[in-house]
């Protein structure tokens, strides 16, 4: 914990590589992007109608009109920002750190005069030290990542971001954070149930109590973290890494361009290069074979289309429909082709991929065609991994188009301007009225 600390008071942006700076300011443009497009979600404008009836507060609810109640904002930008699974995702912590965080971080640094270098600053010891903690677990299978380790950095991210200067508050504030972990299911997900999305609203909102909590000297066990990680989440746990500033885990950030779970992304673009040259009606079957994890994705029916962005068959057949959308007969329903499309795909586990799971996520993709000839792709990436050539420009790129279809282009421009040059605010509330849409 000391160490944990240590980091957090003494780490300087401006003693840090400018590509570090640079990639994380590209996640918090690329997770702005993920709560505004969430919060055009029908269920989230009812939950916004329902929880705000005054519209009277600070904080925007991105991409919208509305100004709303600091925690409210929270809890509501959280839920939005992984709504549509487009938020960003970290192969190394095995899942998503910043959705835990970041919307509580933004709340609070537009309600209590935070300049946008301090909470660059919080923002990225937040996300190193939940990242690693994420890194060391093997989560129980039917446990989901969202809800659980990312909170653990919190206590650290809020006690950057406020200055404090007592050691027990961070660590307190981490233990109590943590206490407030769940054990979000895999069940849950893949029968179509969005609480694991209300989960990340709800960590969001637990985090801007705790400087209240701190101020009233609540504590928490300093085994916490311990007992609940190691001794109820996890089936296995490693070493912790303390390179903080020798590698930062921020670097390994993966950006989304389908929205659905990353497992389902690298199927879609073997397949999508497969077929340039192939008729639809040819495709007999798809016959997937991938690591473990992403092989329980293989569900061919799906309750919703939430259910189906944690499915490969849904998520390829919805990408196979819109790549042959304007040969397709238009007479036929779309669900009814997707569903069919569904029955085709074939997903199973590789168990050598999975053996070689943290060398690379390997999968293999061997598409059957009606005259009986087949056509193979073996991939072990996925488009928008940390390494691909030319990604910030193509996150770039993809941001710009999204957010210019909900705040129009010269605002978006300004809004993106505002954020990759964030550490140049006085104060955070400068980007409030960027952050809010014209009705």
């Amino acid at each position: 914990m000391d160490r944990f600390v240590s980091f957090a008071k003494q780490f300087s942006i401006n003693e840090t590589d400018k590509l570090v700076i640079e990639r994380a300011k590209l996640i918090l443009l690329d997770s702005i992007t993920a709560m505004a497009l969430g919060n055009k979600y029908e269920k989230i404008i009812k939950l916004t109608k329902s929880i705000d009836n005054e519209n009277a507060g600070q904080v925007p609810l991105v991409g919208t009109n509305k100004l709303i109640e600091k925690r409210d904002a929270a809890f509501i930008n959280g839920i939005a920002m992984v709504s549509n699974e487009l938020d960003e995702g970290n192969p190394k912590a095995k899942g998503h750190p910043a959705a835990h965080f970041l919307p509580a971080l933004l709340s609070l640094s537009m309600t209590e005069g935070i300049s946008g270098a301090k909470l660059l600053k919080a923002f990225i010891v937040n996300y190193e030290i939940s990242a690693r903690l994420g890194e060391t677990l093997q989560l129980d299978d039917e446990i989901h990542p969202h809800g659980n380790w990312g909170v653990f950095g919190n206590g650290f991210g809020v006690g950057t971001l406020l200055d404090w200067i007592e050691d027990e508050h961070y660590i307190q504030a981490a233990m109590l954070s943590s206490s407030f972990s769940f054990p979000t299911l895999w069940k849950s997900v893949l029968e179509g149930h969005e609480v694991r999305n209300v989960i990340i609203g709800l960590n969001n909102y637990n985090t801007m109590l705790l400087p209240h909590l701190i101020n009233a000297r609540y504590t928490a066990s300093i085994s916490t973290g311990k007992g609940i990680y190691g001794g109820i989440l996890a089936r296995q746990v490693t070493d912790y890494s303390f390179d903080f500033e020798e590698e930062f885990y921020l670097l390994h950030t993966y950006f989304k361009f389908y929205p659905y779970c990353r497992f389902c992304h690298a199927p879609i673009d073997a397949t999508l290069e497969l077929i340039k040259n192939i008729c639809f009606e040819d495709i007999k079957s798809i016959h997937i074979d991938t690591y473990s994890l992403a092989a329980k994705l293989n569900s061919q029916e799906v309750a919703n289309s939430f259910a189906g962005m944690f499915s490969i068959p849904y998520a390829l057949a919805q990408e196979l429909y819109k790549f042959y959308e304007a040969k397709l007969d238009v007479s036929v329903d779309k669900e009814q082709i997707i569903s069919e499309l569904m029955k085709k795909i074939i997903v199973t586990e590789n168990e050598q991929y999975t053996k070689n799971l943290l060398k690379g996520r390997i999968t293999a993709v061997k598409i059957e065609l009606s005259d009986g000839t087949f056509k193979e792709k073996i991939v072990d990436r996925a488009k928008g991994d940390a390494d691909e050539a030319g990604l910030y420009d193509k996150v770039l790129t993809k941001n710009q188009e999204m957010l210019n279809r909900i705040f129009g282009e010269t605002k978006a421009e300004k809004l993106i301007e505002n954020l990759l040059h964030l550490d140049e605010l006085e104060n955070v509330s400068q980007l409030s009225a960027l952050l809010v849409a014209s009705k």
